[in-house]
């Protein structure tokens, strides 16, 4: 189970530097369709009651396009509001990355970011679809993977 471990780290670790080149992003995640979090930033200086509504917000809407993602590559969705805006974007077959950033950023340089992350992101979520299969073979939701492929651990 510490291939998962590593996963998630790998995916941290990503989520951190999108952050670190971007510093108006105040919140990442990356979830799995099936509601498991993968990786979650946050930034002490962060109106928390903002972040725990676009969390729980961002996370319903991530995990319905997840599910929806086996019908028809969901590409991204961008809510903006009052206060900030939130980027969700598809990763892999079943990965959501959902992203919140300040009002004032660039919506386009917001995007550019996510697009420079997205093939390492893509990478994790297939060995993250890999492990559950290997793991959990009759779990519901779980995505048959040919067996010649292996998970990323580097």
């Amino acid at each position: 189970m510490n291939q998962f471990r590593t996963l998630c780290n790998q995916a941290l670790y990503i989520l951190k530097e999108m952050e670190k080149e971007n510093p108006e992003i105040d919140f990442s995640t990356f979830t799995y369709a099936d509601g498991r979090l993968l990786a979650s930033t946050l930034k002490e200086d962060v109106d928390r009651d903002f972040i725990a509504c676009a969390k729980t917000a961002a996370f319903y809407i991530g995990a319905t396009l997840a599910n929806h993602l086996g019908r028809g590559e969901v590409k991204k969705v961008l809510i903006s509001g009052k206060d900030g805006n939130i980027l969700i974007q598809g990763i892999g077959n079943l990965g959501v990355l959902t992203t919140i950033f300040n009002k004032d950023s660039s919506i386009k340089k917001i995007m550019s970011i996510v697009k420079r992350y997205q093939e390492r992101l893509e990478n994790i979520e297939r060995s993250y679809r890999i492990l559950l299969n290997r793991y959990y073979p009759s779990e519901s939701g779980a995505v048959p993977i040919p067996t010649d492929e292996t998970p990323i651990t580097a």
